[in-house]
């Protein structure tokens, strides 16, 4: 039991190490390899449009076979494939193309295993406490990936996901299998998927479903857990737009006396630090809203 739960709070911890530094230090380098403003917009906004088909269908397959943790696998070796693929391209199209691929694999691996994760509390585990894990090295990641940036300069920043991607895949070895040692859970996501796929893959495609799931499972978020960093977050990029008018509140770096662009490690911790929040609080709900999402089925 506690082996179940060690194993998926160390895959939790290194996953988040690939989202602490993505989310904010992917767009400093995809500056530094020369694409506009435009064309980064594309490059991080294309994926969560594409990941409407993509997860669900992934999911699909992962439950169909009870394979979620070899889906994970295959999906942490794809993620560093392409991060290290990425490194090396250079303009907007070859650039495109491998970012989809890493930002739809590392993505995709979330929902994944969050399903074995509910498999370890219906055996007796705390969810909270697991992914807390990934939490804390979301913000360690973010402190340590800005301070490297601000050594070494934006071109590391693809560096940084590569070595997440490398803790990924070590840790998806040891992830537990969710139908062989959580019981009935597995079992049943595989007969759901292989009497119905299509609606398997509509229910897996609505937003909040995985946030039900959790609910389901008693498993509860504090509100001060998630609104605090969200203010906190907020408030410091109001500060340092103000600071910087001609920042405008959307660049994440800035000009230094010499003229040279310089990264913003303030502005880019506080947007991470918001976004982390906002993400937890859409995927994990009050209890309230829980009750009512589970009285209304």
């Amino acid at each position: 039991m506690a082996g179940y739960g060690i194993r998926i709070s160390a895959f939790f911890a290194a996953l988040f190490l690939i989202y602490g530094v993505h989310l904010p230090y992917l767009p400093l380098w995809l500056e530094w390899r020369g694409l506009s403003a435009r064309e980064i917009g594309m490059v991080t906004s294309a994926p969560f449009f594409l990941r409407l088909l993509a997860t669900p269908s992934l999911a699909y397959v992962a439950d169909r076979n009870a394979a979620h943790a070899r889906m994970i696998l295959r999906l942490s070796w794809l993620a560093l494939a392409s991060a290290l693929l990425l490194s090396q391209m250079s303009g907007f199209w070859p650039i495109l193309v491998a970012a989809l691929i890493l930002a739809i694999s590392v993505y995709t691996i979330m929902p994944l295993t969050e399903t074995i994760a509910i498999g370890g509390v219906r055996l007796g585990l705390d969810y909270g406490r697991m992914r807390l894990w990934g939490s804390l090295t979301f913000i360690a990641a973010s402190f340590a990936g800005g301070a490297a940036v601000d050594w070494a300069g934006r071109g590391v920043g693809i560096w940084l996901i590569a070595i997440g991607c490398a803790a990924t895949v070590a840790a998806a070895y040891f992830l537990p299998s969710c139908d062989g040692e959580a019981g009935n859970g597995g079992r049943r996501g595989a007969a759901i998927a292989k009497a119905s796929p299509l609606v398997f893959w509509i229910k897996h495609s609505i937003p909040g479903r995985r946030s039900s799931n959790v609910c389901e499972s008693r498993t509860q978020t504090k509100r001060s857990l998630v609104l605090w960093p969200f203010i906190l977050g907020v408030q410091n990029e109001c500060v340092r737009t103000l600071a910087k008018p001609e920042c405008n509140g959307l660049c994440l770096s800035h000009l230094d006396g010499d003229g040279l662009v310089k990264p913003d490690f303030g502005l880019a911790l506080g947007r991470a630090c918001a976004s982390h929040a906002t993400s937890t609080a859409l995927q994990n709900p009050p209890l309230r809203g829980c009750s009512r999402l589970s009285r209304a089925r």
